[in-house]
């Protein structure tokens, strides 16, 4: 689908993008087809882009080269047709390249030229045309004619008389397809009739009311939004209000009073909405600031060094001890329970020991009793405690028309989460403790429903799922050669979107159709 669309909520510089991004979509069509020499397509869709953004300077040179390669075509098509003595043809080509002309080149351009140099001829065939009632091409004789001469008043009376007639014919014919429900197809054959009679006032009358009633059944009723929460009430209350005012965003989907319009059931469903706390432990290294203590203090090293010497002490004690019992057991006769002189080996520890004691001592005494403090530490240990406060929410937006099958459903989830940490401080080290500052559980649920509020584009999703079905319905009637139901369904996109959600397939005949590019006037309001 090719249509572009803004909705209110937008702000200027965004709709301005969106204008933008949608007239060089079509610029892009309309340089693709002119690429292949189709300059009719092209120059549709560049008209297209200069009616939705009058600003756009390259659309607009490029619909004035489309157009003159679209008068050189029909004045071609004209001569082609004066030579097989098609002059109904002829005169309608030549006069619609005229009519594309600007007025100031009007009479130096070949297709003026072939009007004067062939007038009689074409005053002739209006003449015969019309005796025939061939309404349409005496008129477009005629008109040729009066481009050149408008000051013929016996022609400006016959075709003023059968444009009339053409133009009850029109309608007439309008009026059967309304009653074949080809509604759109009917409009466009009214503007037709209105187009050669602007005083055809049932073709009008029937114009205006066509178009009410259109616009009635083109409208989709989306009263309101039918919530489930399923139980999860914290957050189905703040999505309502948050998604309410997007329900006009996708027109003409949204609230209506207009009884004939599909009625259709917005329904946003929470399936699932959780809140949730975590926390976890960590510790920071922090640099120390501490200034560093110049009082002397009493020299560490000498409890460690008396511990030395006394566990040196202790241990001659022991050894002491197992050397008089050696003796003893020898003084008694008592058998050796090993090899060797056990007192020998105890009594050479003994030496060894009283000079590692006294080693010690000597290096006791040559302690200082007191000594410079150590410095600080480089950094010490913050601990500290991280808190994560999320709300998450699944929730399933859905949009049910009565007229297709399936409903149109989105399905969102998404997660809003918010993390602190937080410290008992330090006194010592000049720091202050840092409390835990987290928003309330009610402001992550209002920032949560900013983002499921984007929900309400399963609307928009509805609405061109409905203008593709309708385009693609257009082109199977075109294929079938139904030109009239072709034409109902593209009329259809129209109301819908407007001229730029036609591709330039549709747009092309809808214009030919029209006998003009100004899709505007179809769904103009009377």
């Amino acid at each position: 689908m090719t249509g572009c669309t803004f909705s209110k909520s937008l702000s200027m510089f965004a709709a301005l993008a969106v204008i933008a991004g949608c007239t060089g979509t079509h610029v892009k069509q309309g340089d693709k087809v002119a690429a292949v020499g189709d300059w009719e397509t092209a120059m549709v869709q560049y008209r297209i882009a200069v009616d939705a953004n009058g600003d756009d300077t390259v659309a607009k040179r490029k619909l004035l080269k489309a157009e003159r390669e679209v008068i050189a075509l029909w004045t071609k098509r004209g001569h082609a047709s004066n030579s097989a003595g098609k002059l109904g043809e002829a005169g309608t080509w030549w006069r619609k390249a005229v009519e594309l002309t600007h007025p100031t080149e009007k009479t130096s351009g070949n297709a003026w030229r072939a009007i004067v140099k062939n007038a009689t001829a074409l005053e002739y065939h209006g003449d015969v045309a019309f005796g025939d009632h061939r309404y349409e091409e005496a008129i477009g004789t005629w008109s040729a004619v009066l481009l050149v001469d408008p000051n013929r008043g016996d022609i400006v009376e016959k075709n003023t008389e059968a444009q009339k007639k053409f133009a009850a014919e029109l309608h007439g014919l309008a009026h059967g397809l309304a009653k074949r429900n080809l509604l759109g197809a009917a409009l466009v054959t009214d503007l037709r009739a209105l187009r050669y009679d602007p005083m055809q006032s049932e073709a009008f009358s029937a114009g205006s009311d066509l178009r009410k009633i259109i616009r009635s059944r083109t409208r989709v009723a989306l009263q309101e939004i039918r919530l489930e929460d399923k139980g999860f009430k914290g957050l189905s209350g703040p999505l309502i209000e948050r998604l309410t005012p997007h329900m006009e965003d996708f027109p003409p989907y949204g609230p209506t009073k207009d009884p004939a319009a599909m009625r259709a059931t917005f329904v946003v469903t929470v399936e699932d909405f959780e809140k949730k706390e975590e926390t976890k432990d960590g510790k920071d290294e922090v640099p120390n600031d501490e200034i560093p203590p110049t009082d002397p203090i009493a020299n560490p090293a000498i409890p460690v060094q008396k511990a030395k010497i006394a566990a040196l002490e202790k241990q001659m004690a022991d050894l002491k001890a197992k050397l008089k019992a050696d003796l003893s057991a020898k003084r008694a006769g008592k058998p050796q329970e090993y090899g060797g002189d056990k007192g020998l080996e105890i009594a050479r520890s003994i030496d060894q020991a009283k000079e590692e004691l006294a080693s010690e001592k000597r290096v006791l005494e040559g302690l200082p009793a007191m000594v410079p403090p150590p410095p600080p530490p480089a950094t010490w240990t913050l601990a500290w405690k991280e808190t994560t406060r999320s709300v998450t929410a699944r929730v399933r937006f859905e949009v049910t028309e009565p007229d297709f099958p399936l409903p149109m459903v989105l399905t969102l989830t998404e997660t809003v989460s918010k993390t602190d940490r937080s410290h008992g401080g330090s006194q010592k080290h000049h720091l202050n403790l840092d409390p835990l500052q987290l928003p309330p559980y009610e402001d992550l649920v209002n920032e949560l429903t900013k983002k499921l509020e984007h929900g309400t584009k399963v609307v928009g999703d509805a609405r061109e799922r409905r203008v593709n079905t309708l385009i693609e319905k257009g082109r199977e009637h075109l294929h079938n050669g139904r030109d009239s139901e072709a034409l109902d369904a593209f009329v259809a996109v129209l109301f819908l979107m407007g001229p730029q959600a036609l591709p330039q397939d549709a747009a092309a005949f809808v214009a030919k159709s029209l006998e003009h590019d100004r899709f505007k006037d179809v769904v103009a309001a009377q």
